[in-house]
């Protein structure tokens, strides 16, 4: 996942981020060619960058310190420093990339290129290619990494398949995997155990269980189904259905839908805010933006104008807490219990009021401020890896979030 701090046992990593207090979302428009960068919290238009021809996918860098953008027409990636909002470089890379994301440390960015079947490889230190083009399926359209970072799921839109990626080596892992017609938009949970896939000519999703990378299950939704996002918290799945002008909610623990919403026109692009309160969602045909309230997926402001034809979204991440995760183990007569020890310190802006521990995508507590910050979750298992996600929360919405994963 993004921000994770990896941890091996009594081996720790800290990364401590300063971010401005205002935080930012990024649209790309396919037709004027442009990325309209927006506050999140007004929602009014901070800049308006001109990059390549048909900008498609976006993405940003999990230290929110560069937005990557492709360029369907003109086979680029243009690169914004987010702190200027300047485009800094431009990247070639396959014919018509479409879709992209980075690894959880952001040192690469992979890319889907729909019409030469490949995906490419950016080394974000340097913005250039690192190595050669990787062979996926017939016409890559969308690509999402685990949140361990260990393999990309890219759907392929022309063979009706996932094709998975073994990051270390930039080999293909197994088979390809066999979904529905026209597979398009790709979001795997938070807690890596599953992948969802939207089928466009099908109008459902498939769920892919990544364990065995075999589809286990199908969720039928509305027309065209396109872009996808899953909430933080692990609990909901929201997926634009371009053709019927709604987006299906659908409830992660038993695959069922919960209710539709009616956005705008043609909406295509779906991305959640940091903490999970708000779904942002891209209407191609309108040139708006509608946000959905999770907490009872009501709309929840007007349309936010845009550029023209908006389709890719993402956005910047939000303050990172310092974050120390150890383990440790007490030993019974008849058992050994294992536990988790997490530290942080408090965010530098604002006044948090409680801290929220996720584990694996799950609530599992809610502290007051404390001197010193820390958190001990007992009775885990050994050989098993946690990811935990701590929330700093002024009581009217997150401040910073810190991530670390732990293997006992």
């Amino acid at each position: 996942m993004n921000w994770f701090l990896i941890l091996l046992l009594t081996l720790t990593l800290n990364i401590t981020t300063v971010f401005s207090q205002d935080t930012f979302y990024y649209v790309a428009n396919e037709k004027d060619d442009t990325v309209s960068v927006l506050r999140t919290s007004d929602n009014g238009v901070e800049a308006t960058v001109d990059v390549g021809n048909k900008p498609t996918g976006i993405a940003v860098s999990p230290a929110g310190t560069y937005a990557y953008i492709t360029n369907f027409k003109d086979d680029t990636v243009s690169v914004i420093r987010t702190t200027d909002i300047t485009v800094v470089a431009t990247v070639n890379v396959g014919n018509g990339p479409n879709a992209i994301a980075f690894t959880p440390y952001g040192v690469y960015a992979y890319v889907t290129n729909k019409k030469d079947d490949t995906v490419s490889v950016i080394k974000s230190s340097t913005h250039t290619i690192s190595g050669l083009p990787i062979a996926v399926g017939d016409k890559p359209s969308a690509i999402a990494i685990t949140p361990d970072g260990d393999y990309a799921y890219v759907t392929n839109f022309g063979s009706d398949d996932v094709t998975v990626i073994k990051i270390l080596d930039n080999t293909i892992f197994g088979a390809p995997i066999v979904v529905g017609n026209g597979p398009s938009g790709i979001a795997i949970t938070p807690d890596g155990a599953f992948a969802y896939v939207t089928n466009k000519r099908d109008d459902n999703v498939k769920v892919i269980d990544i364990l065995v990378n075999s589809v286990v299950d199908t969720v039928y939704v509305g027309e065209k189904p396109l872009g996808i996002a899953i909430t933080p918290d692990g609990l909901y799945a929201y997926v634009a259905n371009e053709a019927d002008d709604t987006v299906s909610v659908i409830k992660i623990s038993d695959n069922t839908i919960v209710t539709t919403v009616c956005v705008g026109q043609e909406p295509t692009g779906v991305a959640v805010t940091p903490d999970g309160a708000f779904v942002h969602v891209t209407n191609k045909e309108d040139d708006t933006v509608t946000i959905i309230k999770v907490s009872d997926n009501s709309i929840f402001t007007g349309a936010i104008a845009v550029g023209q034809e908006p389709f890719g979204i993402a956005f910047a991440h939000p303050p990172v807490l310092d974050v120390i995760g150890t383990t440790g183990k007490n030993i019974f007569h008849s058992q050994t219990e294992y536990f988790a020890i997490l530290k942080w310190k408090a965010p530098e802006e604002g006044s948090p009021v409680r801290y929220k521990i996720f584990r694996d995508g799950v609530l599992i507590a809610e502290i007051p401020v404390t001197d010193p910050l820390e958190f001990v979750d007992h009775t885990l298992k050994k050989n098993r890896t946690y990811c935990y996600l701590i929330v700093a929360d002024d009581g009217t919405g997150m401040l910073a979030i810190g991530k670390v994963k732990i293997t006992i």
